[in-house]
Parts: C-alpha cells; structure tokens; sequence
C-alpha cells in the first residue's frame, strides 16, 4: 500500500525534524547511510502523528497508530521515489472496523456541510420578500410628510398676500422704511415658498418610485368589473364590438401616475377586425386589431401615459371591418419602469 506523505492525516514531516545524520564515515556504505536517514525520518514522522491533535486521544496512545513509513529506494542513477510504503509498527495496522467508521465519519459530515448550505439558501427569498414591509414604511413616512408641507403652504401663501398689501399700503402712506421691511419680509417668504415646492416635488418621486416597485409585473383588469356599451359577455371573452363607439370602461384602483404598455390578449378571425382607441383621464392611444391565425395572442398596442391613477380606462372601438371588431379576453397594464 502505497500513498503520499503530505497527505496523511493533512501532516507533512517537516525536514528539519528528521534525525541529523553525520558525514559518511570511511567503509561505510550508501544502504547503511540511507538507513540511518530514513529511521530518523521515521522516528519524526511517528511523532508527528502521535502529537497530532486532529486524532483522538485514545488513538494517540494506542498501538493502533504505530505505523510508518519506509522510504523506497530506486535502483542507481534512477533518483528517489517521492512516495512511502506502509508497513506495521509493533505487528499491526488500524482495523477494517476503524476504517469503516473513518470513512462513515466523514461522508457524513461532508452531507451535513452540504445540508447546512441548502438549508441557507431558502433565507435569500426570505429577505427579498420582506423588502415590501420595509417599502410600505418608507411610502407612509414620505406621505406623512408630503401631508405636513402641504398643510403648511394655505397658511404661508396668506400671510404672503398680507405682505404684498401692506407693502402697497406703507409706500402709498410714504412710509419708505416700513414698505422695505414689508418687502423684505416678502422675498424671504417667497424663498421659503420655493425651497417647499421643490422639496414637495421630491417628495412626491420618491413616493411615485416607491409605489411602482410595490407594483406586480402585470396588472390584470377584470373583465367582470367593466362597464360595457355595445358589447356583450360570451364565454368569458367581451365580443359584439359590431359597430364603432362600442366599448368596454374599467375604473382604475389607485395606481402611481406613470407610463404602462397596454397589452391584449384576444382572437380575431379573418372576417374581423378594426381598429380601436384605447384613452384614461387626459391622454390616449390608438391600434389596430390584427387577425390571429394561431388562435389566441397577445398584443401590445403600446405604452400610455397614465395621470390618473383612480380614473376611468376605456377601450372604444374606432373601425368595424364587417361584424365583430374581436373577443377580448384580457387586459393587461405593465409599468414601464419593469
């Protein structure tokens, strides 16, 4: 049995432990020198191991752990073999049953590293998923203070407008120092009112940029809850689109000033199609129905500028190909900032 030295036990015998051997005495041969060399070695590697305190204490004193090893030699001119050959010290080597056990010993504790490390990782969806509590704290601390400025700003703008009459008022009476007091009274308000507006506005994007990272990636509008005009229900779908003006009208459920992509998914046969409008509060978007040949498909018509997170959104159809503009069967808002 043969193995490597330096991986023992994770022990090398040091070179400096080996027993010092003297200069070559006259008649004496090359075998009797090479002896003499390894016996030291031996000798430190044997006490190596015994004060080694990776190993228990009651091997460390047991005949169990007399084994060495014997250097082999090769034959002239070939060098020295960097390896040892294991071999009995006081006549026996460690047991099977030792053996085993090491063996068993270590498995498993290398499974048990590996179960520690499969146990961490269920943390890391752990810690992302209470990033919402977190948001939702910061988004009610910024709109208490958003509440706070705005509160202050009616009573400000009304001791402004007090400054600007008695500014007029004092310069009409020729009271020259007092209109200077009034007026510097009044620029230094106006300063304050600025530094609160921008200081309002930022507030407002931080809260804006809050609220659409509590976002979903879709935003799903129900077609249960519109409100149909010229449309009928069939199957879950909204179909009967036969004439332009027919449409379909969702209330939105606050959601953050911004833009989203508009995206449909419906069926349109080669006898159908249009074209349709898509509108919120202030703005819109115009599209046109394609026919969709492999059945069901999702469009995305583009992206709309929502202002009124609570408005109305209505689908109104704009052109009628013969009868049926298309059966819609959902809608879907995705904000741009995903």
């Amino acid at each position: 049995m043969f193995c490597d030295a330096d991986h023992v036990s994770g022990i090398s015998a040091p070179e400096t432990a080996a027993a010092p051997v003297g200069p070559k005495k006259r008649g004496q041969s090359a075998a009797e020198t090479a002896d003499k060399k390894n016996k030291g070695s031996r000798e430190a590697i044997f006490m190596t191991l015994h004060r080694n305190p990776r190993i228990p204490p009651k091997l460390r004193h047991s005949h169990h752990l007399g084994f060495l090893f014997k250097h082999k030699l090769l034959p002239p001119g070939r060098g020295r073999l960097p390896s040892y050959e294991l071999f009995p010290w006081q006549g026996e080597v460690f047991p099977l049953r030792f053996l085993i056990f090491v063996n068993f010993a270590l498995v498993s504790s290398s499974c048990l590293w590996l179960g520690g490390l499969a146990l961490l990782a269920p943390l890391v969806p752990a810690h992302a998923a209470e990033m919402a509590p977190k948001q939702t704290l910061d988004l009610t601390r910024l709109n208490f203070q958003r509440s706070i400025l705005e509160t202050s700003l009616s009573p400000l703008k009304k001791h402004l407008s007090e400054l600007i009459l008695l500014e007029k008022a004092r310069a009409e009476a020729h009271d020259f120092a007092g209109a200077i007091e009034a007026r510097d009274l009044r620029k230094r308000l106006e300063d304050e009112l600025e530094r609160l507006d921008k200081e309002l506005l930022l507030l407002q994007t931080r809260e804006r940029s809050i609220e659409a990272s509590l976002l979903p990636d879709r935003i799903q509008l129900p077609l249960d809850s519109a409100v149909l005009n010229g449309v009928r229900r069939d199957g879950g779908s909204l179909t009967g689109w036969a004439k332009p003006g027919a449409s379909a009208e969702w209330q939105l459920s606050k959601l953050p000033p911004g833009g989203y992509e508009v995206v449909l998914r419906y069926r349109c046969s080669p006898i159908e199609g249009g074209s349709l409008m898509v509108q919120e509060a202030r703005f819109s978007l115009m599209a046109d129905v394609e026919t969709t040949l492999k059945g069901p498909q999702e469009r995305t018509l583009g992206t709309l500028k929502v202002t009124d997170g609570s408005g109305p959104f209505k689908i109104t159809a704009r052109t009628v190909l013969k009868d049926n503009l298309m059966q819609l069967l959902a809608v879907y808002l995705v904000p741009a900032s995903k």
